[in-house]
């Protein structure tokens, strides 16, 4: 891994659609295991009644992961069963992808990569 990017997504289910949240984030799941450029891809819900949940990504660039969100996005605005709340960038990334993750409408934070590693 040359320059892996991080992305933290936070989001909750809409109401009455938990069920239909989870049936989506299993096909999503299937889907995105067969690239090779998303070298993980963790779902993980609250244990107090598994309406929020974390989605933890790691792209082995920005630009993998600028394509997948080129590819997710098309169109009009899905009516999604979750809301996003919160994104997590963890690592350094390029001009255009910051560009593209400032459109949308969820808060944002940016980590700079320090130091350290990936096995």
């Amino acid at each position: 891994m040359v320059d892996p990017v991080r992305f933290n997504v936070y989001v909750t289910a809409r109401e009455g659609r938990l069920d239909e949240f989870k049936r989506v984030a299993k096909e999503w799941i299937a889907g995105n295991a067969k690239r090779p450029e998303i070298l993980s891809y963790e779902w993980f819900f609250d244990r107090e009644d598994g309406s929020k949940c974390q989605v933890m990504e790691i792209y082995e660039s920005g630009d993998a992961l600028l394509a997948q969100l080129e590819q997710a996005s098309g169109g009009e605005e899905p009516d999604y069963p979750y809301v996003m709340t919160r994104l997590e960038v963890c690592g350094n990334i390029s001009p255009a992808l910051r560009k593209r993750l400032d459109a949308g409408s969820s808060p944002i934070t940016y980590y700079d990569h320090f130091d350290g590693f990936t096995r």
